[in-house]
């Protein structure tokens, strides 16, 4: 699972979550079969969040589940491409996520969906 380092570590300490569990197809904070909550056994991630900073570009965090989930819930599975093949090509990406301000009655509790992303250039 991709997914953001500030999502599994403590900002301010740099500190990982004890216990972590990914919860697919979460929608109005359920899920829709239990038995397909699965436990991260293992997290790879960008950043270390150094005295509290955040540097987005390095807030990122790939989790290991301890079950395979991509048959049922699909996956994308990897390719490598530059920079610069998304930024020949404008608004073709998704952004798909758990939003501290979405919805707004209940953020967080059902993923959002942006269609129409760019990325625009890259960073060393």
């Amino acid at each position: 699972v991709l997914t953001n380092a500030h999502c599994v570590l403590d900002p301010e300490t740099g500190v990982l979550s004890k216990k972590i569990d990914f919860l697919p197809n979460f929608i109005n904070g359920r899920v829709r079969d239990s038995r397909d909550i699965a436990s991260v056994r293992r997290v790879i991630y960008g950043t270390d969040f150094q005295n509290g900073s955040q540097d987005n570009a390095k807030d990122w965090a790939i989790l290991v589940l301890d079950k395979p989930l991509g048959r049922k819930y699909g996956h994308l599975g990897w390719k490598s491409l530059s920079p610069s093949v998304f930024a020949r090509n404008p608004r073709k990406l998704f952004f798909v996520g758990y939003s501290g301000d979405f919805p707004k009655n209940n953020p967080g509790m059902t993923a959002g969906f942006e269609a129409g992303c760019s990325i625009t250039g890259e960073n060393n």
